[in-house]
């Protein structure tokens, strides 16, 4: 996070209870890298559309980062976005889907460096 906080704008969004949602963020330490942190009711394109045309950013100039291939990465990229999935093996499996187009995929959160940067 170091390598790309300050260098990108990082934007987190996250599925479920704001109050809850805000303070596992606020709990996990990753708040202080982020620019934004939005909290969603449904990851779907148009929640990622929709911060796209908040932030000003363009979807096929950006990425989207994620876990999970049915809330992080198909609506990323039916929004236009490059996606890169860290597969993690305890990924709950109703976050499992086939994906929808290209992507990249990785082991871990440091991998994406190489893709990124």
């Amino acid at each position: 996070m170091t390598q790309l906080s300050g260098r990108y704008p990082l934007l987190l969004a996250t599925k479920g209870e704001p109050a809850v949602q805000n303070l596992r963020v606020e709990q996990s330490g990753l708040a202080r890298w982020f620019d934004k942190v939005y909290v969603l009711n449904e990851k779907n394109a148009a929640a990622y559309t929709s911060i796209a045309l908040e932030q000003k950013i363009k979807p096929p100039l950006s990425w989207v980062v994620g876990n999970s291939m049915k809330s992080d990465i198909n609506p990323a990229l039916q929004a236009g976005f490059n996606c890169i999935f860290i597969h993690h093996p305890h990924t709950w499996d109703f976050e499992d889907e086939e994906p929808l187009g290209g992507h990249i995929s990785v082991d871990s959160l440091t991998s994406i460096l190489e893709f990124i940067t």
